[in-house]
């Protein structure tokens, strides 16, 4: 008899072997989003689910789209050979894509037979991408404009397309992904499951979920409960002197790790450029940087190897560090949405964090205009 091993997670109707592996993840009891999401994907159900960042979205809806899997690979349904897909999950970013493909298969590497999950994003030939797809694929995960240049180039089908996952859903609605996002949908069967997460609900949304979901269970968790633990500071400053006022932040602080956000990569660079000067050592992550190097940065950092990270906002979501202590904000992002992305990184998991955001007199329009959209205080 197959021992159950994670009794908590039975209850959400997991299989005992999948029981096995969240254990073997280090996951003793399901998070709010995970109790509430789990039933709704197991029993076949659209959903639209709402949570903070840090609140195990990836597993609340990995988990139970691979038991699905397994059920119907057990049971002979829909098999995905020659080039078909049977679950696509959708995200912005290449750092994610690769962070809910581990998870896939850290979840399914005791599964027999086995769960074939590929990732796509851009920075790597598309060619060798389309040549992986050609024996099909139980799990695609990719970001839109790939997936888009794979679809046109007829290198994948949807036909059998059983679920839909569109994980940072507030972020894929925003105009660099939205017309992509749109041609996408063109090429994906009416009769699907849909699985939409989101930190979020701006009103760039609502289109998707009016037009995709059929009948879906709402789920939101999100509260400003939620960032409390979260010390938020702001620091005045001239923008001629940020860089000496991040040495200063920096050389004063005990903080293991810091995570710096820029707006742009040209700033990433210059901020490193000068901090060196300082003889202060940073990690750079942008869409410039070759894929290898960023997967280097972000596995760096994410160990402890790296101290500091100066980023664009590509890492405002997926990066999951349990105890990052501190987030700063070098500028202010320049959509208010993402302000909450990059607070998100620190304080996950129920631990302590601090956001201190440098404002240049410039910025303090800005800061209130965030603050408004938000409807917070950034202290």
């Amino acid at each position: 008899m197959n021992k159950i091993t994670n009794p908590a997670f039975a209850t959400l109707g997991l299989s005992p072997t999948l029981q096995k592996a969240v254990a073997k993840l280090e996951f003793t009891l399901p998070t709010p989003i995970q109790k509430e999401a789990i039933p709704v994907i197991l029993e076949g159900g659209d959903l639209l689910a709402g949570a903070k960042t840090g609140s195990g979205k990836t597993l609340a809806y990995v988990a139970p789209l691979c038991q699905r899997i397994i059920t119907n690979k057990a049971e002979n349904v829909n098999h995905a050979k020659g080039r078909y897909v049977r679950a696509f999950i959708l995200v912005p970013t290449r750092e994610l894509v690769v962070q809910v493909r581990e998870m896939v298969n850290a979840l399914t590497e005791n599964i027999w037979p086995g769960i074939r999950c590929l990732s796509v994003y851009g920075g790597v030939k598309l060619e060798s991408q389309g040549r992986a797809m050609a024996h099909g694929v139980d799990i695609l995960v990719g970001t839109p404009q790939r997936v888009l240049e794979l679809a046109k180039q007829e290198a994948l089908r949807f036909n059998k397309l059983e679920t839909l996952v569109v994980d940072e859903a507030d972020r894929l609605m925003d105009s660099h992904f939205k017309e992509s996002l749109d041609q996408i949908v063109n090429y994906l069967p009416n009769s699907r499951q849909n699985l939409l997460f989101t930190a979020t609900f701006p009103d760039v949304i609502r289109p998707i979920v009016r037009h995709w979901l059929d009948q879906p269970t709402i789920i939101n968790l999100y509260s400003e409960e939620d960032s409390k633990h979260i010390k938020q500071t702001t620091l005045s400053v001239s923008k001629t002197r940020k860089v000496d006022a991040l040495v200063k932040l920096l050389n004063k602080s005990d903080w293991k790790q810091v995570l710096i956000f820029c707006n742009a990569k040209k700033t990433c660079d210059r901020v490193k450029a000068k901090l060196g000067d300082a003889g202060i050592e940073a990690g750079v992550l942008h869409a410039n940087k070759a894929q290898k190097e960023r997967l280097t940065s972000l596995t760096d950092f994410q160990s402890g190897k790296l101290r500091l990270l100066i980023a664009t906002d590509i890492v405002a979501r997926g990066l999951d560090i349990t105890e990052l202590p501190c987030v700063i904000n070098y500028e202010l992002p320049r959509i208010a949405n993402d302000f909450t992305h990059r607070c998100g990184r620190t304080g996950r998991a129920g631990q302590g964090g601090e956001v201190i955001s440098l404002v240049a007199e410039s910025e303090e329009g800005h800061l209130l205009n965030i603050e408004k959209q938000l409807g917070i205080e950034i202290g």
